[in-house]
């Protein structure tokens, strides 16, 4: 995503292009402008003003905290002032750029070139490699359209089918992949996007790095900014999957979550092999393997101990083991494993 989805809304009103939802945004707006009037800035201070917006948006992307609900204001009185003179300045200066809902043809359009296509007719992964070091692994069926070269200030591609990302790290060009559904934006790192059109959900599973995923509708980025619709970040062995009835993003866990690589795991080493270790030792070193939250369903499973290798062993498995051993289960909440049972009150 990027800053000019403020501007694209503006655009989109002056030319009678809005939706009644988005309407109603910029009428509101101007309402603001009417009751408080407009401070006289000067070009550059609106560009400043620009500037800052943008960079409390981005930073949402290193932000290193749990996925959540996402409001880019505090309160909805101060998010409505601050828009309103911003957009009163932009109205004049006609600062405005394409809209933020991507088609092929809109971003070839943006990025002044036609796009290639490449389309895997095989029954095996293709491998494409992009003009920026990025890597595409492309499903049988599925198509990639992108740039010779990309812009100065973005990475854009479409995707139809289901491709495995690689993306080269450039801090100054973030990679956005568009599919019919979903907008997955990135700055480095590597994920599966599923988009296999009507009557598919569309999903998203992140495999080391951070992704921030939206939906790709008019309007939908603005909607999530002003008025609290829901965009989430997914961290590894997160996916994000859109209901097709309700048209909301699941967040859950991947169906094979998979240990951390080097970039997102602990610097100290994390050992499986325990002896009488309590649980709760062997909980937090799988919580931080797989960059997962675990949690009991009593607290007194933290008196149980555990003696066992785990090495070797996926996820699954060393639950399995971990749970057998103090007569508990495990069930899966979202992004939470959650160990059921009534522990060890006086210890194990």
């Amino acid at each position: 995503m990027s800053k000019e989805v403020f501007h694209s809304l503006l655009k989109r009103y002056l030319e009678g292009r809005c939706t009644e939802e988005e309407k109603k945004i910029v009428e509101q707006w101007y309402n603001v402008l009417d009751q408080e009037g407009v401070p006289a800035y000067q070009e550059g201070e609106l560009q400043a003003m620009d500037d800052r917006l943008w960079a409390t948006l981005s930073k949402k992307l290193d932000d290193t905290s749990e996925p959540r609900r996402v409001s880019f204001f505090g309160r909805r009185s101060t998010q409505l002032g601050i828009a309103a003179s911003l957009i009163a300045g932009l109205l004049l200066t006609g600062y405005f750029v394409r809209t933020d809902h991507a088609t092929p043809d809109a971003i070839a359009r943006e990025a002044g070139v036609t796009l290639q296509m490449r389309q895997n007719m095989t029954v095996l992964p293709v491998p494409v490699q992009l003009e920026d070091g990025t890597r595409v692994t492309l499903a049988p069926g599925a198509v990639l359209q992108y740039p010779d070269r990309f812009a100065a200030n973005k990475r854009e591609v479409f995707l139809t089918g289901e491709a495995f990302f690689e993306v080269s790290k450039d801090k100054q060009r973030p990679f956005l992949v568009f599919s019919e559904d979903l907008i997955t934006q990135v700055v480095g790192t590597s994920f599966t996007v599923k988009a296999q059109g009507a009557g598919h959900p569309s999903e998203v599973a992140v495999v080391t790095g951070k992704v921030m995923v939206s939906r790709n509708t008019e309007g939908a980025i603005l909607r999530g900014l002003l008025m609290e619709e829901r965009q989430v970040y997914l961290t590894p062995n997160q996916r994000a999957v859109l209901d097709l009835e309700t048209e909301e993003l699941a967040v859950s866990l991947v169906t094979e979550p998979v240990p951390l690589s080097a970039e997102d795991a602990p610097a100290e080493r994390i050992v499986f092999e325990f002896e009488e270790a309590p649980l709760k030792t062997v909980l937090h070193n799988l919580e931080r393997a797989y960059g997962i939250t675990i949690q009991p369903e009593d607290v007194n499973l933290y008196n149980c101990t555990f003696t066992g290798d785990l090495s070797g062993e996926d996820l699954e498995t060393r639950l399995e083991f971990i749970c057998s051993s103090v007569g508990a289960g495990h069930t899966i909440e979202g992004t939470t494993i959650r160990i059921t049972g009534k522990g060890c009150p006086g210890g194990q």
